[in-house]
């Protein structure tokens, strides 16, 4: 049986070699088959093969690899430290669909002619900060599918004829902004983070029926949100968090059947917030963090049934929660009621109230036996912890961030792990329980 963990490491570009021949030889025996050839020990050895380039770093020489492989379909070597400019000789392999080579440190100039072979229908090559090129302009249609130039040194124009593109992610070249049009039909992810785009919302987005995933998360886009986004059908995820969008939101939103994350927390959007004909909503995470919603929370985002994380730190909102499991209201200027509330609050498992302005420990937590993470950072909860707390039973956290004048030794015992009191804020690490009432 062969033992990788014994290969010395100047033979392992061969042996990566001899498999890639056992696959190509293999392809030319059978053309009927949809299925790969590489016969079940060369995927193993290739596997843990790739897994030794990723553990230790080794450069490998690629176009020693690859060469008149052009029966090879797939090459997928995301991880390995090529480092180095990739040989020409990669558009000769007139078989390949898809190409990955994410985070491989490659640099200089990407070969131009590996986007017009004719079968090619997914590059990825993401992280790679010193790779340089630009889009060529296709004689006929590009077969290219999904298109992944994320923190990536690409520039120049961005082709009409990549009418086929399904999935596009690049971030840091705001120039292809302006060159996007309603000719991507195709498209299904979106992601275009971090450009800086300067303009309002793409309104040619709207036309295009088969997106599922919009991410401008931290651009400048401005203006109001098209209340025609919230008629795509097949919208599952839309991150706008982090722009200058301005005006209501489009109740829309809310409403769309396939949506289920809606992420508009840091932007300029006013209230008031409208919940109509949500009964088919399927939407489970909201964030509205750090905008202008100084409007009450209306008693129909109840309706939200589906609602699992809710994100409304610093934006002055009043009103009743229900059915979540993750609520974040920091920075807030937050009443708790001294009545026996716990019949009617969710079980939370996550709860951030830092700077609410909270005078003592908040009763209902008694009965939150779920909860793992509990936030009361900068209130005004003064007193032992024991104090603070009293009746209050079982409750089991992974992380609890608190600000006391006086920390109970009987507490330091009851500890996993001992926390740390640094100017008075106290903070437990994870795996931390803590059993109430303290005498």
């Amino acid at each position: 049986m062969f033992s990788m963990g014994r290969m010395n490491h100047q033979y392992l570009p061969l042996f990566l070699a001899s498999c890639f021949f056992f696959i190509s030889h293999s392809q030319t025996s059978s053309n009927t088959s949809s299925h790969h050839h590489c016969l079940p020990d060369q995927s193993a050895h290739l596997l843990q093969l790739r897994q030794e380039f990723v553990e230790k770093r080794i450069r490998i020489h690629l176009e020693a690899l690859v060469q008149n492989m052009t029966y090879l379909r797939e090459l997928h070597l995301g991880y390995v430290n090529i480092s180095l400019s990739l040989p020409q000789s990669l558009a000769n392999l007139s078989s390949l669909t898809s190409l990955s080579l994410s985070e491989c440190n490659l640099r200089g100039e990407f070969p131009l002619n590996i986007f017009l072979l004719p079968k090619i229908q997914s590059i990825d090559l993401s992280y790679n900060y010193e790779l340089t090129g630009f889009l060529p302009k296709f004689r006929f249609c590009s077969s290219l599918k999904k298109l992944h130039l994320r923190a990536t040194n690409f520039s120049g124009e961005f082709p009409n004829s990549m009418d086929n593109l399904g999935s596009l992610n690049f971030n840091q070249q705001p120039q292809f902004f302006e060159l996007f049009g309603s000719w991507l039909t195709q498209l299904e992810f979106l992601s275009l983070s971090h450009n800086n785009f300067d303009s309002s919302f793409p309104v040619w987005l709207t036309n295009t029926t088969n997106l599922r995933f919009i991410n401008f998360y931290r651009n400048q886009l401005k203006g109001p949100i098209p209340s025609e986004i919230g008629r795509l059908s097949n919208l599952f995820s839309l991150v706008l968090s982090q722009n200058s969008l301005t005006e209501a939101i489009p109740s829309i939103l809310f409403s769309n059947p396939s949506l289920s994350r809606l992420y508009l927390g840091q932007n300029q959007l006013i209230g008031p917030l409208k919940f109509q004909n949500i009964s088919s909503s399927t939407l489970s995470v909201l964030s509205l963090s750090e905008s202008k919603l100084n409007e009450s929370i209306p008693r129909s985002i109840a309706n939200l049934t589906k609602l699992r994380s809710l994100y409304l730190s610093s934006i002055n909102l009043k009103g009743k929660l229900k059915e979540l499991r993750n609520l974040d209201l920091s920075g807030n200027k937050v009443s708790v009621s001294k009545a026996n509330i716990n019949s009617t609050l969710p079980k939370f498992s996550s709860l951030q109230l830092s700077s609410c302005n909270l005078p003592e420990f908040p009763a209902f937590l008694e009965a939150q036996n779920e909860l793992q993470y509990l936030d009361l950072s900068n209130n005004k909860i003064e007193g032992a912890l024991h104090e603070c707390a009293s009746g209050t039973q079982s409750l089991k956290l992974k992380s609890f961030t608190f600000h006391l004048k006086t920390f109970p030794q009987r507490l330091k015992q009851t500890t996993k792990r001992v926390p740390s009191v640094t100017n008075g804020s106290l903070s437990f690490g994870i795996f931390l329980v803590i059993a109430f009432p303290l005498a």
